[in-house]
């Protein structure tokens, strides 16, 4: 063996520290010389001490982003890296925002697909957060992240991370919408390059994500900023509904753009909208979608509503349904005259599968009461006698007559109540509303209030009212 290379393995495997470990790797990868010698055991010994650095929180990364450096050299000699990584990987590691070079972030983060634990995705989320430079490490961290997460899940746990990110800058609403354009650009390969679970609720999770560089204002200038960061969130949503067949009818998913439309200004969105090709692939995608109903006997009112949302003015959605229901053979009369209309209300079932935006609100109030109804009947006391007691019985009669009443319009509605004062159940912040606000780290939580849900035709439910509930400590 070239004398060289036996100098640079014996001090590649007797390293202990960075300065002596890093110059043996370093040739070692230059020189090409990583498959010449991946089967001698002091290869591996020197990718055992990659893995055990002393020194400062930051030679443990240093170390990680060496060997899998190495291992990027070939097949197997990545099979003998991860092979090895194991023990290292199983406990949560130091912020990866410790390393200044972004190509070690980089293979830092291709090392965050071997490892496990539930310290693993806040890390990947918070790492995506934060990163201010390295796209490629950024774009690894989201492959490994949604090839252990759904969707929705994945988006949510980002957004809450870019909500916990200062920007300590002369232009924190601008370094925010870059680092949100830059978060987004690393999502959207993910969500194209393989079947993911959209999860639920998914269309809050990604209002959730756009949202969270809205808190820090929007400039007065700098206009471009904003303008690229809403095509990326409309390709984002492009690609979803592409790869996402399952939410195409979703109104939530197109929705998620208000924050879009906020940082363009509703005045100008009709314009942006035709001249953007992301924005025009959405608009697309949610004709399609009401054609697709449309063919199949069925109404959706809220996406007509949704139609004048996207486009941003009623006489531009109207003018849409029109030319949709005039170029699409296949449409029943009654249907098409819908269209024509712009919504129209039928007596025909198969065309009441969903309530109009307006009957939506009524749900919020519906659920309201069948709390309160539940909370009057069980904290009502009668310890009273005579005529005060006949008087109770006529105030009870009545309050009975009432909660009938509301039971009975709750099940027009499809409206159920779930859990129960005191229960203890997994936290979730779709389902939840914490009581001093979301956290990260809640896990369980207690019940104090019950939550609310309406069922769809088809079977999902779906929060009206979020159950209220307090966090348990330990």
């Amino acid at each position: 063996m070239n004398p060289n290379i036996e100098s640079l393995l014996a001090q590649f495997s007797s390293a202990t520290e960075l300065d002596s470990l890093l110059p043996a790797a370093d040739a070692l990868a230059k020189g090409k010389f990583v498959n010449t010698v991946r089967n001698d055991p002091r290869f591996v010994q020197g990718i055992e001490c990659c893995f055990r650095m002393s020194g400062p929180p930051s030679a443990t990364l240093m170390g990680i982003a060496i060997a899998y450096r190495l291992g990027a050299a070939s097949k197997p000699a990545m099979s003998i890296v991860r092979s090895l990584s194991s023990r290292v990987l199983s406990t949560s590691l130091p912020p990866l925002s410790l390393l200044a070079n972004a190509k070690d972030r980089y293979y830092v983060a291709l090392a965050l697909s071997d490892a496990n634990g539930e310290w693993l995705n806040p890390y990947i989320a918070r790492s995506i957060a934060e990163d201010d430079s390295a796209e490629l490490a950024r774009r690894a961290l989201a492959h490994s992240l949604f090839a252990k997460l759904s969707l929705s899940e994945g988006l949510r746990l980002i957004a809450d991370w870019l909500r916990e990110v200062r920007f300590d800058t002369e232009k924190p609403a601008e370094s925010a919408a870059k680092r949100l354009r830059r978060v987004v650009a690393a999502i959207r390969p993910s969500v194209i390059g393989r079947p993911i679970s959209p999860g639920s609720a998914l269309g809050s999770s990604l209002r959730a994500l756009f949202e969270s560089a809205s808190r820090w204002g929007k400039p007065t200038s700098e206009e471009k900023v904003w303008r690229e960061l809403t095509s990326e969130c409309c390709h984002l949503v492009s690609d979803i509904l592409r790869t996402q067949l399952t939410v195409l009818a979703d109104p939530e998913i197109y929705r998620s753009l208000q924050p879009a439309k906020i940082w363009i200004d509703p005045r100008l969105w009709p314009r942006y909208l035709q001249k953007n090709v992301a924005a025009q692939a959405v608009c697309s995608a949610l004709q399609d979608a009401i054609v697709l109903l449309a063919k199949q006997g069925v109404t959706d009112q809220r996406l007509l509503e949704t139609l004048e949302f996207l486009v941003g003015t009623r006489e531009g959605a109207v003018r849409i349904a029109a030319e949709l229901a005039g170029s699409n053979p296949g449409i029943k009369p009654e249907v098409r005259d819908w269209l024509m209309r712009f919504g129209r209300e039928r007596s025909s079932p198969a065309l009441e599968s969903f309530s109009t935006a307006s009957e939506g609100d009524i749900d919020g109030y519906v659920a309201s009461l069948l709390l309160s109804i539940r909370w009057i009947q069980k904290h009502r006391s009668i310890h009273k006698s005579g005529i005060e007691e006949m008087a109770n019985d006529l105030i009870d009669r009545d309050l009975n007559r009432l909660r009938l009443d509301v039971e009975q319009l709750a099940r027009i509605r499809k409206l159920t109540v779930r859990l129960e004062q005191g229960d203890v159940v997994e936290y979730s912040p779709l389902a939840h509303e914490l009581l001093g606000g979301h956290r990260l780290g809640v896990r369980r939580v207690r019940v104090e209030q019950p939550l609310v849900e309406r069922v769809g035709l088809d079977g999902v439910p779906a929060v009206v009212q979020k159950a209220i509930v307090e966090a348990i400590k330990g």
